[in-house]
């Protein structure tokens, strides 16, 4: 759909998109569905967006600030880990952030061939992005185990996989038990990473990076139903209790990513204070 208006030349735009424009004080609202492209033209600015849900020119274009907003309120999560879907909801919820995950959009794993958490979630991100034209938010997190000269780590999601077992937290855990048959109790430190990662679109040059710690060490045997993946081997002292024993709102508070989505919403806050733009609001 093409629209021509004194103010604009050629503005394509199709799903979900409001565009707003104040001119002598007056408000334009034009809705429509999804948009593969956004172009906003004038004589002195050119912006460009992709699949973008909202842009809104806050003045007049005779000489005065022009700029696109990205919609921050419905974002990809590059993940289809059910787990970690459950818990980014429950922490994002006072954002009023939709989280999708990226195989409800058809977006399939990203390759992740870095050699650290930060390099992974910049990937997943990335790709996310790329392919849905949303903002995107991804995680890579892990366990390291001190006994194991920090495996399983970036592995952690495949760590029975890659010895030839069933790619599952079940068979992951057990592996890891598997593996740890040796170790005495006082040996068995282990913490849980959580690298961040929030692109606005997949050439954003200045993504955000969060990342999360939770120290503790590893039990000999599962115990709790809750959590995912290695939680239940996953000792807190503090509490006398593993990691899937605790109530969900205790280990939101107390998790690696419980830690690094607050340390990004503190970032998010402060970024939207400084320069509502830098975060594309």
């Amino acid at each position: 759909m093409i629209l021509t208006a004194p103010w604009t030349k050629k503005i394509r735009i199709s799903p979900e998109v409001v565009f707003l424009h104040r001119q002598r004080n007056k408000k334009c609202i034009v809705t429509v569905n999804w948009s593969q492209s956004l172009k906003f033209q004038t004589n002195r600015y050119r912006h460009y967006a992709h699949r973008v849900h909202y842009a809104k020119i806050p003045d007049t274009t005779n000489g005065h600030e022009m700029r696109t907003m990205y919609c921050t309120n419905h974002w990809v999560l590059a993940s289809n880990n059910a787990g970690k879907l459950r818990e980014f909801n429950d922490l994002l919820a006072p954002l009023a952030i939709k989280i999708q995950p990226q195989a409800e959009l058809d977006v399939p794993d990203a390759i992740e061939d870095g050699l650290s958490f930060i390099e992974n979630a910049l990937i997943k991100a990335r790709h996310a992005a790329r392919l849905t034209g949303l903002p995107a938010l991804s995680d890579d997190s892990g366990l390291e185990v001190d006994a194991l000269q920090g495996a399983p780590g970036i592995y952690s999601a495949r760590y029975a996989s890659m010895a030839g077992g069933d790619k599952s937290d079940l068979a992951n855990l057990n592996k890891l038990l598997v593996d740890l048959k040796d170790v005495p109790p006082a040996e068995r430190t282990a913490r849980f990473h959580c690298v961040l990662a929030f692109m606005r679109h997949a050439d954003d040059p200045t993504p955000i990076v969060i990342q999360g710690t939770w120290e503790g060490s590893l039990l000999q045997a599962p115990a709790g139903d809750q959590g995912f993946g290695y939680d239940p081997i996953f000792w807190v002292a503090a509490h006398g209790c593993s990691a899937a024993q605790l109530s969900k709102a205790e280990k939101n508070r107390l998790s690696h990513r419980g830690l690094a989505v607050a340390a990004f919403k503190r970032r998010m806050a402060q970024l939207l204070e400084q320069n509502p733009a830098a975060v594309g609001r």
